[in-house]
């Protein structure tokens, strides 16, 4: 019996920033990091994209702004986070 393939959704940057969000959020805000399908899209759209429908307490959202507060620094410390 033939059953349909299971795709994932999810982005594979998504599934990254899961397991490295600072990294794969550095990447992504410098322009380093393909973003399907969102390639022509700017940071701010591509976040919006990917994060602006989630309900609040979605655990994506705490990574995000855990992430985001730290960024700066980050970039202050380190010019280059590993990729």
């Amino acid at each position: 019996m033939n059953r349909p393939l299971e795709t994932d959704p999810t982005p594979v940057w998504l599934k990254q920033f899961r397991v490295q969000p600072r990294v794969a959020l550095d990447a992504m805000l410098r322009g380093l990091a393909r973003v399907p399908p969102y390639e022509r899209a700017t940071p701010p759209g591509i976040l919006d994209r990917l994060f602006g429908s989630l309900p609040p307490a979605h655990p994506d959202l705490g990574r995000l702004d855990e992430a985001l507060r730290q960024w700066p620094d980050e970039r202050r410390k380190n010019k280059d986070l590993e990729c």
